[in-house]
């Protein structure tokens, strides 16, 4: 009876360390994307600001207003950073919930080897 539960547990054992290193994986690549995610949310802003300053020197020039153009892409890139920062929450959200997944696998193998360990101490 002990050799099948062993067993059983060792199995349990593997399959639980390949899940978490697959949420391990997944969580580094999502990092990764949220990485880059936010380089480009930082040069959208840099650029936007770089934008509105010409935008500035546009009006101190010759104290006109914006040209239709320009004020339309500041307006674009004024949506795309507000988009990058709700894609950039959205990936921290599922970062949290990975880690939280991670750390759950973990205590689960923590304990299976507890368990096993146990099972090996009777056994010897």
């Amino acid at each position: 009876g002990t050799r099948g539960t062993e067993a059983d547990l060792a199995a349990q054992l593997d399959s639980a360390t390949c899940q978490v290193q697959a949420l391990e994986k997944s969580s580094a690549s999502t990092k990764l994307q949220m990485e880059k995610v936010h380089l480009d949310h930082q040069r959208t802003l840099r650029e936007l600001e770089e934008l509105k300053r010409q935008h500035q020197r546009q009006e101190n020039d010759h104290e006109g207003h914006l040209t239709a153009r320009t004020k339309s892409i500041v307006d674009t890139m004024e949506n795309t950073v507000t988009r990058l920062a709700e894609k950039l929450q959205a990936k921290e959200e599922e970062i949290a919930h990975l880690q939280t997944v991670v750390h759950q696998e973990c205590a689960e193998r923590r304990e299976l080897t507890a368990r096993l360990q146990l099972l090996e101490n009777k056994r010897g």
